[in-house]
């Protein structure tokens, strides 16, 4: 058949639409099709909803949540508020802006003593020893009343001034510390259990020279004034009692009993002195003596002398009177 110029042309027509419709396929396919905001993956995050300082506690009216982009999304952001409520932020949040892990972190991990301290609370130390420490064999953690006695006159009072009271540290031995501590003496017991030979561990006393509790700003005061004018007693409390217990308060009459206030009475009269020896009335004290100053004085000047007096007489005549000195 011969090739006529007509049927060229509708040749290269036909394979110019066949082209045009392989480029129009190919840049729709998938590795260059662009996806509509619709199709765009979003993920939800967490994120302040008013703006949160360095070094404060994260609750949870603070947090929302919310959904952006995943390329908008830290690599470690925060899902749920759930995760984070109750940590500290290490750096100022901004409302609306992802919150990630590494911006927050729980409390006592990095910032000191101060992240084991309860909310609310305030911690003071006071002095302590083998005896007002339970003999050493208080832990960090423990919880504990605390009994003042206070000399008044002659007699002692006992006093329960607080009640289940959280021990925060004892020297350097903090809650954390202890709960690691604890935490291999467990496994390490675990171990001693598995073997038929082993002996179970006796709690060792520590001696510690201060002790650091958990106080409301009010019962620190008490605390302090306690410690200042008494001496303090640390009450060991058994794990799970939380209740308060009326105590009151004790003399040395209710705890020796009526005969204590005999022996005192007596006592208090031997001290007295005799009566030989007790000082004179005021009345009957002597006087003074009067001595010499050691500096010169003038001479009292002499008393003018009073002349006799002279008789008088008195001359009436008729209605008038006149009196002479003869």
């Amino acid at each position: 058949m011969r090739l006529t110029r007509r049927v060229a042309i509708g040749i290269a027509l036909a394979c110019g639409v066949l082209a045009a419709a392989l480029t129009i396929i190919y840049l729709k396919g998938p590795g260059t099709r662009q996806r509509s905001p619709e199709e765009t993956q979003q993920v939800q995050v967490v994120v302040p909803q008013v703006p949160i300082p360095t070094h404060s506690l994260i609750t949870g009216d603070m947090l929302t949540t919310a959904k952006v982009d995943a390329s908008q999304a830290p690599s470690r952001a925060v899902k749920s508020p759930d995760e984070i409520v109750g940590y500290v932020a290490v750096m100022a949040l901004d409302p609306k802006v992802p919150i990630s892990t590494t911006q927050i972190a729980r409390p006592g991990t990095l910032f000191g003593f101060a992240g084991e301290v309860p909310q609310g609370m305030r911690a003071v130390t006071v002095a302590v020893d083998p005896v007002i420490g339970v003999a050493g064999l208080l832990k960090a953690g423990n919880r504990v009343d605390i009994v003042a006695t206070f000399e008044v006159e002659d007699d002692l009072l006992a006093r329960t001034i607080l009640q289940d009271i959280q021990l925060l540290a004892l020297d350097s031995q903090t809650t954390a510390t202890t709960a690691r501590t604890e935490k291999q003496a467990a496994a390490s017991q675990a171990e001693r259990d598995a073997s038929p030979d082993s002996q179970p561990d006796r709690t060792r006393a520590v001696e510690y020279t201060n002790a650091t509790l958990a106080v409301t700003p009010e019962d620190a005061q008490r605390l302090i004034l306690a410690d200042k004018q008494g001496q303090l007693r640390l009450i060991l409390r058994p794990i799970g009692e939380r209740d308060f217990v009326p105590v009151s308060v004790q003399d040395m009459t209710s705890v020796a009993g009526p005969e204590y206030a005999v022996l005192r009475a007596k006592a208090e009269r031997k001290k007295r002195p005799p009566e030989s020896e007790k000082a004179a009335p005021t009345s009957q004290v002597q006087a003074a003596t009067w001595t010499q100053p050691p500096w010169p004085t003038q001479p009292a000047a002499p008393k003018p002398k009073k002349e006799p007096k002279k008789p008088q007489v008195e001359i009436i005549r008729g209605d008038q009177h006149v009196t002479v000195t003869p």
